[in-house]
């Protein structure tokens, strides 16, 4: 995944919209979060609107400027405004217009700018490769349930340092899947596993500790065998196998180990076409334990028939609960994992990356 666009935020990361209130409305801002004493937002707007084109008069963050044009200069159109204006109970009317007039004179007249209302931003994310740059927490946390990359803005120079560490991140996470696509093209046309066994590689990772470059979700099916699929050597990958790809506290267990542990960034959640445990809960005729494992696919796949269709959903769903276990862990960064679904196709052997 690279970085596929960059989102600034402008009130609190390039205009001081806090300095506003006070310098201009004659008061506190209220905190953005958290509990607020009754009626001062309500307060706050009727004076934002008593001041007349109040976006367009704010004052620049210091170093806002040199901070988007350092970004803008290298990653060019990729970069865009995306900032939220009052809902219309407020009776801003101007604000959209003087978010564009400020931007145009205060920082560019090229950049893409893009108004909405706050809760519509996640809307804009596209995937991990998609960054905003905000000031609120809130918008933050959203962003990034969306699957998307979020920075927390404190100050240009911490903004700047964020984005270069999600550069590496990012670079080192492509170079791993990249790595599997080949293992898996390699695969396709062999006789035997392309990966190295040897008892020279044994021993060395007996001794020197395991150090995987990836963590892979597969189900348990003896046909799917993930080291194999993607020609992998001894202490690669490491794999965790449960009939129909679910998860439960002990999956989620052994990711976080891999990941905080062994510093394996990427994560794979690899279906399977021809599942049985998909194939069981479509027909929906299970009994005894493999029930636990049906129901949990019954969650992700609704009523969906097609076994392709399915089994697509099933991956999805696992992408998505290993998105949120790891959202806010002390020790895994989020912006640093690369989390990814797949399906491997047991007539051919080839791996489709969703």
């Amino acid at each position: 995944m690279n970085i596929e666009k960059i989102y600034f935020d402008m009130d609190g990361v390039l205009a001081d919209f806090e300095r506003g209130v006070r310098e201009l409305c004659g008061m506190e801002p209220p905190p953005q979060e958290g509990e607020k004493e009754p009626g001062l937002d309500l307060s706050m707007w009727d004076r934002v609107r008593n001041v007349g084109n109040f976006y367009d008069v704010l004052e620049l963050m210091p170093g806002a400027k040199e901070m988007f044009d350092a970004v803008y200069e290298k990653y060019g159109d990729k970069v865009e405004i995306l900032t939220g204006i009052p809902k219309p109970d407020k009776h801003i009317l101007t604000a959209a217009e003087d978010k564009i007039s400020w931007m145009r004179r205060l920082i560019s007249d090229k950049v893409v700018m893009n108004i909405v209302f706050r809760a519509e931003k996640p809307n804009f994310c596209k995937g991990k490769g998609h960054i905003l740059i905000d000031d609120l927490g809130k918008n933050i946390r959203e962003w990034e349930n969306m699957g998307g990359t979020g920075i927390l803005h404190i100050s240009p120079e911490d903004t700047l340092r964020r984005l270069s560490e999600i550069e590496g991140d990012l670079a080192n996470n492509n170079e791993v899947i990249e790595k599997l696509k080949r293992g898996n093209d390699l695969y396709l046309e062999s006789l035997h596993n392309g990966g190295d066994v040897s008892p020279e590689l044994r021993r060395k990772t007996a001794e020197e500790g395991q150090h995987p470059y990836a963590i892979v979700i597969a189900c348990a099916d003896s046909r799917v065998i993930p080291e194999a699929i993607f020609s992998a050597d001894i202490g690669d990958l490491f794999v965790i196998r449960v009939a129909g790809n679910v998860l439960d506290n002990h999956q989620l267990g052994s990711i976080e180990y891999a990941a905080a542990h062994l510093d394996a960034n990427v994560i794979v959640m690899l279906g399977h076409t021809r599942c049985g445990a998909v194939s069981a809960t479509i027909k929906g005729s299970t009994e005894g334990y493999i029930r636990y494992i049906t129901d949990d696919i019954r969650e992700a796949i609704g009523g969906e028939k097609d076994d392709y269709k399915a089994t697509v959903l099933n991956v999805k769903h696992g992408v998505n609960v290993i998105r949120q276990a790891f959202r806010e862990h002390p020790e895994i960064p989020s912006d640093g994992l690369e989390i990814v679904g797949a399906v491997y196709n047991v007539d051919t052997g080839k791996v489709d990356w969703l």
